[in-house]
């Protein structure tokens, strides 16, 4: 991996708050790609030394084929706690690792999560992990602003900034626009800047995206793991469904 990439995608929330701030927030670094009106996305990779901290075409199922990984090592507990959405003795796991900047990412929650969530996370039969894996430094901001908010309130408020994405992440004034987003999730500019400084999240978001990287070799967003099982697309309801049939049992 480029040292360029390892500082976008590691080195980046190692920065102090204030300099992250003054850093991510350049149009070059947040201007959206090109799309289409109604984009099918699979993954966004991880940011070359070519296009730093810019999306990419979505990756074909070729390109992601499937990785067992070892499921001890993927549910081991890190620095931060989990945040999972439905019952721990779920018999299903998904892990999802994900960027706030990512517009595939966005995709998911808005169009697949809530089948999710209706048909299989609140009956009991799968577990969603949402892990971050920021790809460049406004990501990493946005993933602590998660943090400091009440454990409780961290899935509706992943959920906003998808909604909100395009405002806030592509936003040609992203200072600005990154404060207001904050605001509507509960800060103040007191505790906005307060929390840019809280050492103990920048360490946990680094050991979540290092072992990622490195471990089970994530190269790009959403990355999903079954069980361990790493699927090539869930961009689609019917593709996510297609996913879960060898592990749901009726």
């Amino acid at each position: 991996m480029s040292q360029l990439r390892k500082l976008l995608l590691l080195g980046a929330i190692l920065l102090s708050g204030a300099n992250l701030v003054a850093t991510t927030v350049s149009a070059e670094e947040t201007t959206p790609p090109a799309q289409s009106a109604a984009p099918a996305p699979q993954q966004t990779p991880a940011p070359s030394a070519a296009a730093p901290g810019a999306s990419a075409p979505a990756a074909t199922a070729e390109e992601a084929p499937p990785l067992n990984v070892d499921v001890a090592d993927l549910m081991a507990p890190g620095k931060l706690p989990e945040i999972i959405m439905g019952d721990d003795k779920a018999p299903v796991t998904i892990v999802e690792y994900h960027s706030m900047t990512c517009p595939h990412c966005s995709h998911f929650a808005k169009t697949v999560l809530p089948t999710l969530e209706d048909k299989y996370i609140k009956t009991g039969k799968v577990r969603l992990v949402l892990r971050a894996f920021p790809l460049n430094q406004l990501d990493a901001v946005a993933f602590l602003l998660l943090r400091c908010r009440p454990t409780d309130a961290y899935v509706a408020n992943v959920k906003y900034m998808y909604d909100t994405q395009q405002a806030w992440a592509y936003s040609d004034h992203p200072k600005e626009a990154v404060m207001a987003m904050a605001q509507k999730i509960g800060f103040t500019q007191e505790t906005f800047e307060t929390c840019l400084k809280d050492d103990a999240i920048w360490d946990g978001l680094r050991e979540v995206a290092k072992k990622a990287d490195e471990t089970f070799k994530v190269d790009g967003t959403p990355a999903f793991f079954i069980n361990g099982t790493r699927q090539a697309s869930m961009s689609t309801v019917d593709d996510m469904e297609k996913a879960l049939v060898p592990f749901i049992k009726n």
